[in-house]
């Protein structure tokens, strides 16, 4: 299914989408905590998967705006965005809603975030905490 075939449908339909799988990513994330470790990759995988897809198909030409979607459906996009396993997706989703928010349909703070998080997915770090530096992860490069 592609985005065509998503916006012939009532953005609800496309915003309780949204939501319904953001709140699966945080229900996986919480099951993380009780999982062992060498299930991690299979629990947040499945759902991951899944969310990446549906993301690529929803967003094919457009961002889900606060405009289009409301306000909690684009933050679940965010969400969405944030956690998706692309990184080529996830760049084409921060150049639709820098878009968006160009028309005034977004929120400034959502590209800030989701470019923030672009940025970070981009730079070299080793794994462990730092825990004088509050737990944030060194970055090399």
């Amino acid at each position: 299914m592609t985005a065509r075939n998503y916006y012939p449908y009532p953005y609800e339909l496309v915003g309780s989408e949204l939501l319904w799988r953001a709140d699966s990513a945080r229900q996986d994330a919480s099951n993380l905590m009780r999982t062992p470790e060498p299930y991690f990759e299979e629990v947040l995988g499945r759902g991951a998967h899944g969310n990446t897809l549906a993301l690529g198909e929803i967003v094919e030409d457009r961002w889900p705006s606060e405009a289009l979607v409301g306000r909690d459906a684009a933050g679940a996009a965010l969400l969405l965005a944030a956690l998706c396993l692309d990184p080529e997706l996830q760049e084409r989703c921060r150049g639709l809603l820098h878009r968006s928010v160009q028309r005034g349909e977004s929120p400034l703070e959502h590209l800030q975030a989701l470019g923030t998080i672009c940025q970070l997915n981009q730079t070299p770090w080793s794994p462990g905490a730092d825990m004088a530096t509050g737990g944030l992860l060194h970055h090399t490069g």
